[in-house]
C-alpha cells in the first residue's frame, strides 16, 4: 500500500559565514579575532530578530594557510612553497521560523560581516507527524488490498510479516521570490 501526506515547510535553514584571509606569517591571530568578532556580531543580530539559540549550530570552523609557490627556471632547484598568510571559514546553520523576517535577516547578516550566505531551504522542522500520517493510510490501503486478494482466492489475511518503508520528500518550489 501506498500512503502520502502533505505538510507545508515551516522552518527556513540558510548556511551563513565568514571567510577572512590575511598576508603574512602571522596573520593568523588578526583574522581570528576579526572572524570572530564578525560572527558574534552576526549571533547577536539573529538574536535580536528572534532567532533561538537552538537554531543557530555551529557547522564548520577551519583555518587554512595559504602559500607561495616560486618558479625554478632552467630546470634549477626549487625552494620550497611559503607560507604567506591564511584563509579562516566560520559558517552556521540557522533556522528561521519566521518567514516574515527571512528577507530581513539574509540581508542584515551582510552588515554585520557575512560574506557567505548559501544553501536556503524550506523544510518541514519535524515530519513526524506527517510521516505517521503516510504510515497509517499506506497500511490501511496494503490490508484492504491483501483481504480483497485474500476474499477472490478463498485465504484469509493473516498478521503482517513485514513492512517495508520508502519515503519521499519533494522539495518545494516557490513560484514567489521572497523580498
Amino acid at each position: 500500500g501506498e500512503g502520502r501526506a502533505t505538510a507545508i515547510p515551516d522552518v527556513a535553514k540558510v548556511v551563513i559565514g565568514v571567510i577572512a584571509e590575511k598576508s603574512g606569517e602571522n596573520a593568523i591571530g588578526d583574522i581570528q579575532k576579526d572572524n570572530v568578532k564578525k560572527m558574534n556580531a552576526i549571533i547577536d543580530f539573529l538574536r535580536s530578530k528572534g532567532v533561538s539559540e537552538k537554531d543557530i549550530k555551529t557547522q564548520n570552523y577551519s583555518i587554512s594557510p595559504q602559500y607561495t609557490y616560486y618558479t625554478c627556471k632552467d630546470g634549477g632547484a626549487c625552494p620550497p612553497a611559503k607560507i604567506s598568510g591564511y584563509r579562516i571559514s566560520q559558517n552556521v546553520n540557522v533556522k528561521i521560523r519566521d518567514f516574515e523576517k527571512i528577507g530581513e535577516i539574509l540581508g542584515g547578516v551582510a552588515g554585520k560581516g557575512a560574506n557567505s550566505v548559501s544553501g536556503l531551504q524550506f523544510v518541514i522542522d519535524d515530519p513526524e507527524k506527517a510521516e505517521s500520517e503516510a504510515r497509517a493510510e499506506a497500511i490501511k490501503r496494503a490490508r484492504s488490498k491483501a483481504e480483497a486478494i485474500a476474499a477472490s482466492s478463498g485465504f484469509r489475511v493473516g498478521k503482517i510479516i513485514s513492512i517495508d518503508e520508502n519515503n519521499f520528500r519533494p522539495t518545494p518550489i516557490f513560484a514567489k521570490s521572497l523580498d
